[in-house]
C-alpha cells in the first residue's frame, strides 16, 4: 500500500504539525480531546477520550497518545522513544496507549506493547497509529478536507494524474485527427512550444539539437 509523504508536513516546533494532525483526526473519529501537558521528555502528549460499548453497557476510556514524527529521518519509532510506557499512563490517569507515529514502530517496540494490552493478559489497552493506518484514514473520503490541509503537494500531484488520466481516455476515444484539437485545447500553447525544445526532440546530439532550435523560432 503506497503512504503518503508526512515529511510534507511542516510547523515549529518540528512535529507540531503532525501532532495538530494526529489531534483532528481524533475529533473526526468522535474522541473528546484532551491536552495531558509536558512529560519529563519535554513532549507533549494528548488524551482521548473513547466511549466504548459492550453488550451490559458502556465505559469510558482515557487515551494516552504519544505523538512520534520521524519522517525526516525515516526511521522507526524504538522502545528508547517512548521510555515507561506504564509509568506514563499510569501518571496521566489512563488506561489505554495509543502510537501515532508518521513511520511505524520496531518489531521489539511492537512486541512490547503487544504484551502490555489487555487483550493478551497485559495491564492496559494499545494500539499504534502508522503511516499506514494514517494514510488510510487520510485517503477515506471522511477526512478529505484534511488531506487538502496538511498535503497540498499530494494533492496537487494528484490532480496531475487525473488530468493526465482523462487526456488518455479522451484520445483513445476518439479518431486521431478529433483528438489532436482536443490536445490542443488541453495544453497550452507555452508547453506545447516546450515539447518541440531541441533537448526533447532529439537529446542524442548537440548539433541536431541546435538545429531543431533553429526551426523553432518559426513555428
Amino acid at each position: 500500500m503506497a503512504t503518503l509523504d508526512f515529511s510534507e508536513l511542516e510547523g515549529s516546533p518540528a512535529g507540531e504539525a503532525f501532532e495538530a494532525l494526529v489531534r483532528l483526526i481524533g475529533e473526526r473519529l468522535g474522541l473528546n480531546v484532551q491536552w495531558s501537558g509536558r512529560g519529563a521528555d519535554g513532549g507533549r502528549d494528548l488524551c482521548f477520550l473513547e466511549t466504548q460499548s459492550g453488550t451490559l453497557g458502556e465505559r469510558a476510556v482515557r487515551w494516552l497518545v504519544n505523538c512520534k514524527d520521524k519522517s525526516e529521518s525515516s526511521s522507526a519509532v524504538l522502545e528508547r522513544d517512548l521510555g515507561s510506557i506504564l509509568d506514563k499512563v499510569q501518571q496521566h490517569k489512563c488506561e489505554g496507549f495509543l502510537l501515532a507515529t508518521s513511520t511505524t514502530a520496531s518489531i521489539a517496540l511492537k512486541e512490547k506493547l503487544d504484551k502490555l494490552d489487555i487483550g493478551n493478559g497485559g495491564p492496559i489497552q494499545t494500539k499504534v497509529w502508522d503511516r499506514f493506518e494514517l494514510t488510510k484514514f487520510l485517503l477515506s473520503e471522511q477526512f478529505s478536507d484534511l488531506l487538502v490541509q496538511f498535503f497540498p503537494k499530494h494533492n496537487a500531484r494528484n490532480a496531475v494524474q487525473q488530468i493526465d488520466a482523462a487526456r488518455e481516455r479522451i484520445e483513445t476515444s476518439l479518431p486521431r485527427f478529433v483528438a489532436g484539437r482536443v490536445r490542443s485545447c488541453l495544453i497550452s500553447f507555452k508547453d506545447r512550444y516546450a515539447c518541440l525544445a531541441g533537448a526533447t526532440v532529439w537529446p542524442h546530439d548537440a548539433g541536431q539539437q541546435n538545429k531543431v532550435e533553429t526551426l523553432r523560432r518559426f513555428v
